[in-house]
This record gives structure tokens, sequence and C-alpha cells, in this order.
């Protein structure tokens, strides 16, 4: 699909029995630990039992960052490592956002509609890391 192919129809999909908020949290982990951020491992259990951990840079931090709901976080961490050509972010005709990555190299984009656009972002680097086209 083509970057101009987004379908401005917004559509919920969500899993029997997972408040949004899980989906929420296990999206940030997932993209976290894709990143480099490390909680548990290589800690002792004092400081993962207390929510500590480090970034990809090895500083100590405490709690994962918030992607789904932070552009600028997503630019920080995220977009680096996933090695984008083009990102194209807009607002939808039904009130959500859509975006699509064109990965390095120019392959097959990967497109994502969600209520926000740092949602929408993640969603469409959780299909590109995922391998989905």
């Amino acid at each position: 699909m083509g970057t101009s192919g987004l379908n401005p129809v917004a559509v919920t999909v969500g899993v029997v029995g997972e408040s949004k908020e899980k989906l929420m949290d296990d999206l940030n982990k997932k993209l976290a630990e894709w990143v480099g951020f490390n909680f548990g491992k290589d800690f002792p259990d004092i400081y993962s039992t207390h929510g500590y951990g480090s970034d990809p840079t090895g500083v100590m931090i405490s709690g994962l960052p918030n992607f789904t709901e932070s552009l600028d976080t997503c630019f920080k961490w995220l977009l680096p490592k996933s090695r984008v050509e083009a990102i194209k972010l807009m607002p939808t005709t039904s009130g959500g956002y859509g975006c699509s990555l064109i990965p390095e190299g120019w392959g097959s984009s990967v497109s994502a509609l969600a209520e926000t656009p740092a949602l929408a972002l993640c969603k469409a680097i959780q299909k590109l890391t995922d391998g989905a086209k």
C-alpha cells in the first residue's frame, strides 16, 4: 500500500478481555525492549522490583517511556532504530490519525490508523518491526 492509500475510516481492533490501557502498556513495553531499554535483566531484584532499569545508552531510569502518548519520545528513541526513509502523519476525516512509513531502500510502506499521532506512529513502527507489509 502506498502512502496515499490510507483508508480514512477508523477501525477499532481489540482483544476480548484486555483493556485498552493494557494493550498500550504492552505496546510501550514491546517497543522499549526493541529499542534497547532494559528492565529486570542485569539488575538486582531490588531495582527491577521498584521499576528501575536502563535506557539504551545505559543510563539508569525509573519507568518506561510512554511512546504511545509522545511524538517527542518516538522521535528520540524509535525512529533512529526504525531506519525509515519517509514518514507521513496526517489527520483522517474520522477524527483519528494515519501514519505511513517507507523503510530504508524504499521498500513497501507500512500504515496504521489510531486515535492520536503518537499511537499511529507506534502502530506503524510495530508493523515494521514485526515484518508486516
